[in-house]
């Protein structure tokens, strides 16, 4: 008897262990896609007319805690939740425009790093880190958002999106001021 409960305790621990191993695998491919970003299509493509434009004021507006207090005291509960919901959704909507158009970007400063010299190939390595952090960050208020879903009456923080949007209009910024070197952008030859 003792034999075959250290058997079946051993096989539990087995199962345990490649369940946490497959986990963590596809939590590693997860995390490669994200940080690969779309490679494809730049080269020839000028990638501005690719990124998608966020209404920065509505997304706040639609992650303020301020506003959803209002909404909390003068809304019934469930109409409260509802709207709260759909609140919600239109956020990860944002969140997730903003993390392709931070794929777009990974994908521009590395062809950009691949066809320029010196400072820019720099601004380039810098546009690409900047941009895989902002994919990273877009997981995690995804994840945050989805909670805020499940629970609409949970209180919690979505500062990390103030700052991914403030990371995203930096990275816009640095995209215009790429405008004036799109030659950089054009196959050669």
């Amino acid at each position: 008897m003792e034999q075959s409960l250290a058997t079946t305790v051993t096989e539990m621990n087995l199962i345990i262990i490649i369940a946490v191993t497959l986990l963590a695998a596809l939590l590693g491919l997860a995390l490669y896609r994200v940080a690969a970003g779309r490679t494809s299509g730049v080269g020839g493509t000028n990638p501005k007319a690719l990124i998608e434009p966020l209404d920065v004021l509505a997304f706040n507006n639609l992650i303020d805690p301020a506003e959803e207090n209002f909404l909390r005291e003068n809304l019934p509960a469930s109409i409260f939740r509802d709207i709260q919901r759909l609140r919600l959704r239109a956020a990860i909507e944002y969140v997730m425009c903003a993390s392709g158009n931070a794929a777009l970007l990974i994908a521009l400063g590395k062809h950009l790093n691949s066809v320029a010299g010196g400072q820019r190939s720099q601004q380039a390595r810098e546009l690409v880190s900047a941009a895989v952090q902002l994919r990273l960050l877009s997981i995690l208020v995804l994840c945050l958002l989805w909670i805020k879903i499940a629970f609409p009456g949970l209180r919690l923080s979505l500062k990390e999106v103030s700052t991914m949007h403030e990371r995203l209009v930096r990275e816009h910024a640095f995209l215009d001021r790429l405008r004036g070197s799109e030659h950089l952008l054009e196959p050669s030859n």
